[in-house]
């Protein structure tokens, strides 16, 4: 059965090396390699390209060893090592060479090296020679070596001469030395044109800012650390591709398509309208912070549903598409083991840009807690169409607490005052005398805003609502008839509790923070018109109402757009009951 391995393990990222039975099932990703002494070292041929080899060796270093011309960095271990061989230091690409614990005694030819940049003895006889070591790098001194600031005693470094801008003749120049690992890994392309070019197996560690790389196929490529700042790169698709925190910030990248690679990618500021990323590693981590993503599709796997690095802020994604899921190996995880906690990590887009077509689905998770069911529907269906949103009243900091009168009579509250606002702070909730009349106090928990709506019968109600999950991701009026749909679904309890009463004599009823002044002027009364300010005002029929709370549905109960507390009810009484 063939091993199933990531991007990462086949690439050139990090140290690790995978076995040579698993890489020759992966011949043309593999590019970082073990050889055993049991291994045939001959089938190292049978592999597209090795950009890394460890080796234990028992008897000295393959000859094949000297012939893989892309190799960047070579790791040989084993008591079978006490010289190496020639050409090792022929290899023209070859810029790390570890030899930790050997038995090498000198470095014959490695002045000879034009590319290597580090080798390493610790832990050889060389290392502990002092007098032959020490004479050795009195030679190579000249060739720019240096005991090595790191390993010191343990190995010896120089620096990589900068290769500055890449020359090429024209642009199948270019290709075929990126395609053949012809260019310096520290050269600058900044600006080629690559547009319409196939690239395949190549190593991409060097700058491609504002490169032309419109419609550009890349094959099984590894881009390390690469800045691909306001790169062109519209139509452009890369495949089986290895993403390693690269940079692409301000890149006009329309239409591009990523399809089974691994994504560490900064999109900053980028255009990635229509753009598809799909069947990619699990995991990713991405920051499409303000990039423009309109009708884009993004799919996300990943192995922790706690984790999403992935950053949408101020990102455009109006008719966008994203999809997350975790991965098949999670999800059995989840299946044998329920646990009733297990929930997603927030895909934070409060500031992102979306509309109608916008779509962002969370698969759902096994075991996963079940939102409790909602109270006992009414025997009388409540039309959803005929429930009117009135407003909404927001504090200007920490919880809602309110102020509900008549508008006129709400001349004589004083807010501002801070006696009149100590005052209210006394009793908290229950009816407050105002002038000649009253009012009642009412407070939301921990919400600090709420929308107020008119029922079919009359009554007004505000909801205490927590919002999560996707009521942020829709415009603001979807989120209205999101909501006007669950107060439509859930029913009036038998039982609720009372916060006081008062008494309409204008026709408008006034809801406000009570430490605002009620200094509405009579045309704002007569139309009702006020709405800001932490002040709203709602038309009702004059009568005596009576002001009660009561759970917005069962303890607990969650959905698509949050949690709910508990509903403040502002209901005209058939008797008089404001006193």
């Amino acid at each position: 059965m063939t091993k199933t391995l990531k991007l990462y393990e086949l690439s050139t990222v990090g140290t690790d090396t995978i076995a040579l039975s698993d890489a020759l099932a992966h011949p043309k990703r593999a590019r970082a390699v073990g050889l055993s002494p049991k291994d045939d070292p001959n089938d190292l041929k049978k592999l597209t390209r090795i950009y890394r080899l460890k080796l234990v060796v028992n008897e000295g270093v393959p000859a094949i060893v000297g012939a893989l011309a892309h190799l960047r960095s070579l790791t040989i271990s084993g008591k079978g090592l006490r010289t190496v061989p020639p050409e090792i230091f022929a290899l023209p690409r070859l810029e790390w060479l570890f030899l930790e614990y050997t038995d090498l005694e000198d470095l014959e030819g490695l002045e000879r090296s034009s590319s290597l940049t580090t080798v390493i003895f610790r832990g050889t006889p060389l290392e502990k020679n002092a007098a032959a070591r020490d004479k050795l790098l009195a030679r190579l001194r000249s060739k720019g070596w240096e005991a090595d600031s790191l390993f010191r005693t343990n190995g010896f470094s120089r620096a990589r001469p900068s290769a500055g801008p890449f020359a090429a003749k024209d642009k199948p120049a270019l290709v075929r030395a990126l395609t053949e690992d012809l260019v310096p890994s520290d050269a600058k392309l900044d600006g080629v044109d690559l547009s319409g070019s196939t690239i395949a197996d190549a190593l991409i560690p060097f700058s491609l800012k504002k490169a032309d790389l419109r419609n550009t196929t890349w094959l099984r490529c590894d881009f390390e650390r690469t800045a691909m700042d306001g790169a062109l790169l519209e139509g452009a698709v890369f495949e089986e591709c290895m993403f390693d925190d690269v940079v692409m910030a301000s890149a006009r990248a329309t239409g591009a398509r990523f399809e089974r690679c691994e994504l560490r990618l900064d999109f900053t500021k980028a255009d990635v309208r229509r753009a598809t990323f799909a069947h990619n590693e699990s995991s990713p981590n991405l920051d499409f912070t303000k990039a423009n993503a309109q009708e884009m599709s993004l799919e996300i796997v990943t192995a922790s549903e706690s984790s999403l690095d992935v950053n949408l802020d101020g990102a455009d994604l109006r008719g966008a598409t994203i999809r997350v899921d975790i991965t098949p190996s999670r999800r059995q995880e989840l299946e044998k083991k329920p646990n009733a906690r297990v929930k997603w990590a927030a895909l934070d887009t409060e500031s992102a840009k979306v509309d109608a077509r916008t779509t962002i689905e969370m698969a759902q998770l096994p075991g996963a807690k079940a939102p409790k069911q909602p109270a006992k529907k009414s025997s009388t269906k409540v039309d959803v169409a005929a429930i009117e949103h009135v407003g909404r009243i927001d504090a200007t900091n920490a919880a809602l607490w309110f102020l509900a009168m008549d508008a006129k009579e709400a001349a004589a509250w004083k807010g501002e005052d801070e006696d009149e606002f100590d005052r209210a702070l006394e009793i908290e909730e229950g009816p407050i005398d105002v002038g000649s009349t009253h009012g009642v106090l009412a407070s939301m928990g921990d919400c600090g805003w709420s929308h107020v709506w008119r029922m079919p019968n009359g009554d007004i109600l505000l909801v205490e609502h927590r919002r999560s999950g996707i009521y942020s991701k829709l415009p603001k009026e979807q989120q209205v008839a999101a909501l006007r749909e669950r107060v439509a679904s859930f029913a009036v309890p038998k039982k609720s509790t009372r916060i006081g009463a008062l008494s309409v004599k204008c026709g408008v009823l006034a809801l406000m923070l009570p430490y605002c002044n009620g200094d509405f002027t009579d045309e704002q009364v007569s139309a009702a018109s006020v709405n800001k300010g932490g002040r709203l005002l709602v038309k009702v029929p004059n009568g005596d109402y009576e002001v009660s709370s009561y759970p917005f549905a069962a303890s607990g109960f969650e959905d698509e757009l949050g949690s709910y507390g508990h509903v403040t009810r502002i209901a005209k009484t058939t008797s008089s009951t404001a006193k």
